[in-house]
């Protein structure tokens, strides 16, 4: 008989892989020189997603869950319904709701090689105020996270000056894009920010 041991250990490993509650981690990132060192407590979330849907969802669970960790958190699309209103829809909800940070979150196309210095300067801000071709699809989330693999962008702005304090890239594994992989998205991305003592 065929030694079956380390095709059953394989598979094994292999269940608990897609048992573990969450699989993201950063893969690249940038903390400005310009950032004060103080956390941000008050943020307004940005999801910078193509469909209204999306987007409500996104921003809702993710800002629900946030408050829930202790950073205070509240969805954009309530105050900005049309981020291609541009800056100074932006401003005016910030001012409306006394936040300190703008909190984003967006899908690159997945798994492909780009230059994260480039992609930084050049998108970060300007997907935020809604410039054409900036915004990105849940769908191309869920099709990655078929595949057990997607790449999330997340960037922390100042609500003053509306400069980025930090920018990041996520190699995630996450297979469930509904309600409960993003609670288990927001959990995880509060301890990263928290270990950055970018919120309180």
């Amino acid at each position: 008989m065929p030694d079956m041991r380390t095709p059953i250990a394989t598979i094994c490993l292999g269940l608990l892989a897609a048992c573990t509650s969450t699989q993201h981690k950063v893969d690249n990132e940038n903390l400005s020189d310009a950032w004060d060192g103080q956390p941000r407590s008050n943020l307004l979330v940005v999801g910078l997603y193509e469909e209204q849907g999306d987007r409500v969802s996104i921003e809702s669970v993710l800002a629900a869950r946030l408050t829930a960790q202790g950073v205070t958190a509240s969805p954009s699309y309530q105050l900005v319904p049309d981020l291609a209103a541009g800056a100074d829809s932006i401003a005016r909800a910030i001012a409306e709701g006394g936040h300190d940070g703008v909190l984003t979150m967006a899908t690159l196309e997945g798994g492909e090689q780009f230059d994260y210095e480039a992609h930084q300067n050049a998108y970060a801000m300007v997907r935020l105020l809604g410039s054409e071709g900036t915004f990105t699809r849940l769908g191309g989330y869920a099709d990655q996270a078929a595949a057990a693999r997607h790449v999330l962008d997340f960037g922390l702005f100042d609500a003053k000056s509306l400069e980025p304090v930090w920018n990041a890239t996520t190699d995630s594994r996450e297979a469930d894009t509904g309600t409960a992989g993003i609670e288990r998205l927001s959990d995880w991305l509060v301890g990263e920010l928290r270990s950055r003592s970018l919120v309180p």
